[in-house]
């Protein structure tokens, strides 16, 4: 869906990106090779798998995020997604671990 937005300049609105929460706690499954790559990305940066998520759904240009928080600390943490950047490098590289 992103890319055709991109293209035709819509925004996209991502509610609960997050995973309604999910994101933030461990599952008893082996992580996924996506979910290595936000853990490796998110220790570069010193982030939060939370703060590289959001930050990575909003390095596009027209895409908002609605994060889902049950708790002030939640609304705390997500707010850090914001005032940093990831690198181009670090971008390509979770695009390619999720797609």
């Amino acid at each position: 869906m992103l890319p055709y937005c991109l293209r035709s300049q819509v925004t996209l609105i991502a509610y609960t990106p997050l995973d309604s929460g999910r994101l933030a706690t461990r599952s008893p499954f082996p992580p996924s090779r996506g979910m290595q790559a936000l853990e490796l990305v998110a220790a570069q940066v010193q982030k939060t798998l939370a703060q590289v998520a959001l930050n990575w759904c909003t390095a596009r240009p027209n895409v908002i995020t609605i994060p889902k928080s049950n708790s002030v600390a939640r609304v705390a943490e997500n707010c850090q997604a914001s005032g940093w950047r990831l690198s181009p490098a670090q971008i390509q590289f979770l695009d390619a671990a999720f797609s």
